[in-house]
């Protein structure tokens, strides 16, 4: 009998979950570091705005992320953008502390 797409897929996925759990944390690391340089060279660009607020008053701001899919492209936003900025500022004194009010693509 045929296998219907979402069962091979999840069939694929139960596979790679299996080889992951079988790899050294060295071998895991590599993997994100290829991964991440194949979203850079074939990811989709999406712009993101988000409305941070800070101990000085609310700000919205606008970037660019390259990412896979919606949901990869906000949480890069996060962790490549927002979050190490913020906490930079934070570090620096700048500002006390922060929040992201929101975060959304917009086309």
């Amino acid at each position: 009998m045929e296998q219907s797409i979402e069962e091979r897929l999840l069939s694929l996925e139960r596979r790679l979950e299996a080889l992951l759990h079988s790899l050294t944390e060295e071998h895991k690391q590599r993997i994100e570091v290829i991964k991440d340089e194949m979203v850079k060279t074939t990811g989709n660009a999406y712009t993101i705005q988000a409305i941070i607020e800070t101990d000085k008053g609310e700000k919205t701001i606008k970037f660019d992320v390259k990412a896979w899919s919606d949901k990869q492209a906000l949480y890069y936003a996060n962790r490549d953008i927002i979050y190490p900025n913020m906490s930079k500022l934070q570090k620096e004194g700048k500002i006390k502390w922060f929040k992201t009010l929101s975060k959304k693509i917009i086309k």
